[in-house]
C-alpha cells in the first residue's frame, strides 16, 4: 500500500525537565572573560616555546652529532 506522506514516529507525552530550556537570567556564567585570556594566553606561550624549541635544538644538535636523521 502507498502512502502520501512517510510514517512518523510516536510523539512523546513530555520532554524531561533536564531537556527544557531554562530562562536566560537563571543560566551560570559558564566561564568568565579573564579566564577565556588566560588559557588563549597559555596556549600562545605553548605555541611560541615549542616553535623556539623546534627551530633551537636541531641547530644546537649539529655541534654535537653529524647524523642529519638525528638532528631533524
Amino acid at each position: 500500500m502507498l502512502h502520501d506522506e512517510p510514517p512518523q514516529p510516536p510523539a512523546l507525552a513530555a520532554a524531561p525537565a533536564a531537556l527544557e530550556a531554562t530562562p536566560a537570567a537563571k543560566r551560570p556564567e559558564r566561564m568568565s572573560g579573564s579566564a577565556v585570556l588566560w588559557v588563549a594566553l597559555a596556549i600562545f606561550a605553548q605555541e611560541s616555546v615549542w616553535n623556539f624549541y623546534d627551530a633551537q635544538v636541531p641547530a644546537q644538535l649539529r655541534h654535537f652529532v653529524s647524523s642529519a636523521t638525528v638532528t631533524a
